[in-house]
């Protein structure tokens, strides 16, 4: 697992948006990975918002490795 944080957009007023992303920020500083059954879901609801969450930003760090050239590229 890399050790660079995460970069996750989200609405900057909602509350449970900022709540999963430091827990996400968290785990992820401490190299532990996500364990979902212990993330610290007050409900159902927001285990789901975090499982979306984490579904969102794989993909979206999928495609973005897929796009970079691989290897140092000469800037133009």
């Amino acid at each position: 697992m890399s050790r660079t944080p995460l970069q996750i957009s989200l609405p900057r007023n909602s509350v449970t948006a900022k709540r999963e992303t430091s827990i996400l920020f968290l785990y992820h500083f401490l190299g532990r990975g996500i364990d979902l059954n212990r993330a610290h879901a007050k409900n159902r609801q927001e285990k789901a918002v975090t499982i979306r969450l984490l579904a969102k930003t794989s993909r979206a760090k999928l495609k973005a490795d897929q796009a970079r050239p691989i290897g140092r590229q000469k800037p133009n």
